[in-house]
């Protein structure tokens, strides 16, 4: 009988706390100014490697070199008299950027020596609360019978 009791009251003591998740979200709903929203940069690098091409094809022109740049492209044109040569090549493009995000981080205070002792009390008078209620309801069904 005394020990269905204390099962009862022992899960009351149990189940009355909350998770950490739930304690943390209780704190930031009632002390926002505890979050510090804070901006990072991430470095993202993209590379795409260098191409070339080649081609032949006849011409009877006279003797020719052209060479052609442009931003990373290369493009040489080459006569001999006889073929034209046709070289282009890209060098390797590396971009590099740096994407933002949000970060949120939490800044907790350590407690003071009366917060930790207002706490302890707190925690002593639920349990002796509880122990009388249970004190109380034990002794009752065992006086009146």
């Amino acid at each position: 009988m005394i020990l269905k009791y204390f099962k009862i009251a022992l899960s009351i003591i149990i189940f009355s706390g909350c998770s950490p998740e739930r304690r943390l979200a209780n704190l930031i709903h009632r002390h926002p100014e505890l979050i510090k929203s804070d901006t990072v940069y991430k470095r993202d690098t993209l590379i795409i490697s260098s191409h070339s091409k080649d081609t032949i094809f006849q011409n009877t022109a006279t003797k020719d070199t052209v060479f052609l740049k442009e931003n990373n492209m290369t493009v040489k044109y080459y006569n001999d008299g006889k073929t034209v040569y046709l070289k282009g090549t890209c060098d390797t493009v590396r971009i590099i950027r740096e994407v933002p995000f949000q970060v949120n981080s939490v800044e907790a205070k350590p407690e003071t020596f009366w917060e930790k002792a207002w706490r302890k009390i707190k925690d002593f008078l639920i349990v002796l609360l509880l122990g009388a209620i249970l004190f109380i309801v034990i002794f009752k069904k065992t006086i009146l019978k």
